[in-house]
């Protein structure tokens, strides 16, 4: 008990106003550390945004990739009913686009996720392709059985 009134003579024996300055010096201290947390990890959240808008500007620079793929589709599915060869051309073009489009992305993109989607779009991008070039062809064919039979 004894040493435990020593300790608190230490604080009992200041004057009001030391006291006070105290808790206003400790508060104090209290605030500028929090500050500092808060500015160290608004700092890093700062730069983490940075560098998820940045890595979402990699898909920005690939100009109309999720409107080419559409449109890609688009012409595809229109040249396959319509029989038209100047949509087939178009989607040709459409198809050499969207895939230069990913080849960029896949060389860009260092998010694993997104780059394992993008690889992903690329396996797919090649037998969707193959397919439209073999349907193009049976088409082709079938107007020539057509225009013979004529």
């Amino acid at each position: 008990m004894n040493n435990r009134v020593s300790s608190l003579s230490f604080i009992s024996d200041r004057t009001i106003g030391t006291k006070v300055s105290a808790g206003f010096a400790v508060v104090l201290l209290i605030l500028a550390v929090s500050s500092a947390l808060a500015w160290l990890a608004f700092g890093a959240n700062v730069g983490r945004r940075r560098r998820l808008h940045q890595a979402g500007g990699q898909f920005r620079d690939l100009p109309g990739y999720r409107s080419g793929g559409d449109k890609y589709r688009g012409h595809v599915r229109e040249s396959v009913f319509s029989n038209d060869e100047a949509t087939a051309a178009t989607e040709v073009k459409d198809g050499q686009a969207l895939r230069q489009l990913i080849a960029s992305g896949v060389a860009k993109v260092t998010n694993p996720e997104r780059h394992r989607l993008l690889e992903d779009a690329a396996k797919q991008a090649d037998p969707y392709a193959a397919n439209f070039e073999r349907i193009r062809a049976m088409n082709l064919e079938q107007g020539k059985l057509e225009a013979d039979r004529t």
